[in-house]
């Protein structure tokens, strides 16, 4: 601003070529002054960008460790599901054998009782035939 007004001066005062060389440094510290202003901008949206960026690079490793940690959760808890199935299939499996056992035991003794219960009736009849014809003694 004051070398626009010492320009207005020397050309009022008729100066001119000196008002000229004014106005030329004028325009040359303006255009300077642009530049730095510019290249301030640049640098400082160029900070705030690696900020972001960096921001955001935390973010995205720390949602990728949450997601890991997820997955190791759901993992566990589904190996810990089949363990608990595979044992009630055991624990179904010893309980259908100590079933069959025992079924296997009262038709072992039925069928023996049947063999007794028919042997003693067959021994019946057959001292019953054997003595039918006999007397009484006296």
């Amino acid at each position: 601003l004051q070398l626009k007004k010492a320009m207005e001066t020397l050309a009022k005062q008729g100066k001119y070529d000196k008002a000229h060389e004014l106005k030329q440094k004028a325009e040359q510290l303006e255009q300077w002054e642009r530049m730095k202003l510019d290249n301030d901008l640049k640098t400082h949206i160029a900070t705030k960008e690696l900020q972001l960026r960096q921001q955001q690079q935390l973010q995205l490793d720390a949602l990728r460790r949450r997601i890991q940690r997820g997955r190791e959760e759901h993992k566990e808890h589904w190996l810990l599901g089949a363990q608990r199935l595979m044992q009630s299939h055991r624990n179904m499996l010893a309980d259908l054998k100590t079933k069959q056992a025992l079924e296997n035991v009262r038709a072992d003794v039925a069928v023996k009782l049947d063999l007794a219960s028919s042997r003693a009736g067959h021994a019946r009849a057959k001292s019953r035939t054997n003595y039918s014809d006999a007397k009484p003694r006296a």
